[in-house]
């Protein structure tokens, strides 16, 4: 005998089903139940990312997709230095060369290694938004199960916070296995209050190691401009991820519970946060629930002191 059932997102688990037994034309029918003791994780659906470009300042020494802060062999060009001996006539600028009469400079270009990526989902209350059947965070949950199937799937180290009803730590990880560890987490997620951004104050290093790329998806609060300049003063790479609630609650809400007013204050308030946040030299991207995450986040590097 088999059986499919559909379910939201979630852990469920059962000792038994029920069966109705009919004849063709449903004039008798018989109800059995059979033991089957059995639970499921429902995973988060989550779209694919085609590609997500992370320029690092820090990365792990080892072969893998981020172009590196320090110069080697690789595509992307770095810059260019004084010819030294043991390097490949290759690289030689001739051009460069060709300007002085003593001195030959040779090209470098950046190579591709891996990095320490760290993800911190927020699930609290007093950032999340439901209306009727449609909730906010669910959609945060879509984007942090897409991130951690992109960047297992590129070879990055990956670790998981999400703040929610409790503190739920996924330590850092390669591969499926550390995929499928934040896919469970993840599909057990509910929105709570116990717990504050406060935390983020004290990461633990076990957690997320010194210098490493945090992405936070959060719809984002008032309070939470401290925490994020904690983050940046203990020298992480900083990148938020803010899904726009105030496009969702347009899209979800009937016309005659918007307030035009309180729309306009909310937009201006959240512009005025997301500037204090960019001068802390944070990045950040207002997500649009409606568009594919791959053309929100391309991370890039915003300074230009290597000069050719």
């Amino acid at each position: 005998m088999q059986y499919t059932f559909q379910a939201p997102r979630g852990h469920y688990s059962w000792e038994e089903i029920e069966i109705v037994v009919s004849d063709p034309l449903s004039l008798f029918e018989k109800k059995l139940n059979l033991s089957a003791v059995n639970h499921i994780y429902v995973l988060p659906e989550y779209a694919k990312i085609k590609r997500i470009i992370l320029h690092p300042r820090s990365t792990i020494h080892t072969p893998g997709p981020n172009l590196s802060n320090q110069p080697g062999s690789g595509i992307d060009f770095w810059g260019i230095r004084e010819y030294l001996p043991g390097d490949s006539l290759r690289l030689i600028d001739w051009q460069k060369s060709a300007r002085t009469a003593q001195n030959f400079f040779v090209k470098e270009y950046e190579r591709e290694e891996m990095t320490d990526i760290g993800l911190i989902l927020d699930g609290r209350s007093i950032t999340d938004y439901s209306i009727c059947e449609h909730n906010l965070l669910e959609y945060s949950i879509q984007a942090t199960a897409a991130l951690s199937k992109h960047f297992t799937k590129c070879g990055n180290r990956l670790s998981m916070l999400i703040l929610s009803q409790h503190m739920t730590k996924v330590f850092p990880g390669y591969g499926k296995q550390q995929l499928v560890r934040i896919l469970d987490q993840l599909s057990f997620c509910q929105t709570g209050a116990k717990v504050t951004v406060d935390i983020l104050k004290c990461l633990p290093t076990k957690l997320f190691p010194s210098h490493s790329v945090i992405i936070l998806i959060s719809p984002l609060h008032a309070e939470d401009l401290s925490s994020l300049k904690r983050l940046k003063a203990d020298g992480y790479q900083i990148v938020v991820l803010s899904p726009d609630y105030i496009k969702f609650t347009e899209k979800y809400s009937t016309p005659e519970n918007i307030q035009i007013l309180a729309m306009r204050a909310a937009k201006i308030e959240r512009a005025l946060l997301f500037w204090k946040i960019r001068q802390l030299g944070v990045e950040i991207k207002n997500w649009d629930t409606d568009t594919p995450i791959d053309l929100n986040l391309n991370l890039r590097r915003t300074d230009h002191s290597r000069g050719a």
